[in-house]
């Protein structure tokens, strides 16, 4: 199954819900039938979830008969999400001329003008949706993707209980962004970034041409009650539903609690800023903490540091350019992208032969294709589902394993 009909499969699975119960939908939000990002609205939450779980342990039912894989819901299943990218387009042909929102469903051109959006707490976007009028209140414009010109192209926001980041991405260095940025001082954000983007490509990301306030802000996590702070910069990649990922990772520190692996190294791959590897290090003789962005490296450098972590090692490398010794008497944790660990990805883990291997998924169907070549050499032991993505089609998974 292609990621393509694993979508098709959840879609007709839904839809089948809404044409036999009817009388059990919802209204949803003022936009959630319009953006791509809120699907679910109009289906109550427990059946969502249901939904999901009956769709993945069809896709897993090879792997699973002596299991009872099942799905964790989310603690908060709207203003969950701790960073979004709203799109500020200029289309001088349709009224209104300029844009602040999310690209229209199945139409990426088109941007929908939100004045509400539900998946971040509400005053942050009040204030995300007060920077952007203030920025057309100016004379700036938004961004003309078919013509490849305009004045402010994002709106980013970065948000987490008392801390919160603004990026403002503009094609241009117009003295009107100074004074814009100088209105988000007053509405209170942590941080302020401006970065430039003057190519084609369409992304938040650029060249920082200022910053104000904080350079990085705090997210603090609590896991069985030890708390840990992670620093996030204006490129750092994150957990974007962090009060899901907490319960994922509670579930998974009773596991590792449970074992003796004190005298074990861990070996953190793809690890970003090093999370795994901070929030249980307590728990091994020594960790290796492995990522591609050095950008990521060096701020989970300063992380362990901050927490007071002394028994991790970081190194910046690409996986795929790298070979490992045989350490049969250790433990892996993988949390790789969209695209699952791929062929290189595979050599690496049976390089190594962990005892155990620990994978976080953010994509089923090239967990599932992993777990194809993983399973020759390794017993599932445990597989869970956590709705990191409410309102979506999206999870995330948990599978632990251990060598035959």
């Amino acid at each position: 199954m292609t990621s393509k009909e694993y979508e098709k499969t959840l879609n007709i699975a839904f839809n089948e819900y809404r044409k036999n119960n009817p009388q059990d939908l919802l209204n949803g939000s003022k936009y959630f039938n319009q953006i791509g990002s809120t699907l679910l609205e109009d289906i109550e939450y427990s059946q969502q979830l249901k939904i999901k779980e009956q769709i993945l342990n069809k896709l897993f039912e090879n792997f699973t008969s002596v299991l009872s894989p099942s799905i964790f819901g989310s603690p908060k299943i709207t203003e969950y999400r701790f960073k979004v990218e709203f799109v500020t387009s200029y289309n001088p042909k349709f009224e209104p001329f300029n844009r602040f929102g999310q690209r229209k469903k199945g139409n990426f051109s088109w941007v929908v003008d939100l004045d509400e959006y539900v998946l971040i707490e509400k005053d942050i976007f009040k204030k995300a949706r007060q920077v952007y009028d203030y920025a057309i209140s100016l004379g700036l414009n938004g961004y003309d993707l078919r013509m490849n010109k305009g004045d402010l192209r994002y709106i980013t926001i970065k948000h987490y209980k008392d801390s919160s980041m603004l990026v403002i991405t503009s094609d241009n260095q117009d003295e009107r962004f100074n004074q814009l940025i100088d209105y988000a001082k007053v509405l209170g954000f942590n941080s302020i970034y401006w970065l430039q983007n003057s190519t084609k490509h369409d992304s938040f990301e650029g060249e920082v041409i200022k910053f104000e306030g904080v350079e990085f802000i705090n997210i603090p996590m609590f896991i069985n009650s030890n708390k840990y702070d992670f620093l996030v910069g204006p490129f750092t990649f994150f957990q974007n539903n962090i009060y899901c990922f907490e319960v994922l990772l509670e579930y998974l520190n009773k596991f590792i609690e449970s074992q003796e692996f004190s005298s074990k190294t861990l070996f953190d791959l793809y690890s970003g800023v090093g999370l795994f590897g901070i929030v249980f290090a307590k728990y091994f003789n020594n960790i290796k903490s492995v990522d591609i962005v050095k950008d990521s490296i060096d701020l989970g450098i300063k992380i362990s540091q901050l927490n007071n972590i002394k028994n991790i090692e970081f190194e910046a490398r690409d996986i795929k350019d790298m070979s490992f010794t045989k350490n049969r008497d250790s433990v892996v944790i993988v949390d790789p992208p969209r695209n699952g660990l791929e062929e290189k990805g595979l050599i690496n883990i049976m390089e190594i032969e962990p005892e155990y291997l620990i994978y976080i998924s953010c994509n089923p169907i090239t967990l599932k294709k992993d777990l194809c070549k993983l399973t020759e050499k390794y017993n599932i032991l445990d597989l869970k589902y956590f709705d990191t993505f409410p309102q979506t089609y999206h999870v995330e998974s948990l599978c632990i394993m251990k060598r035959k």
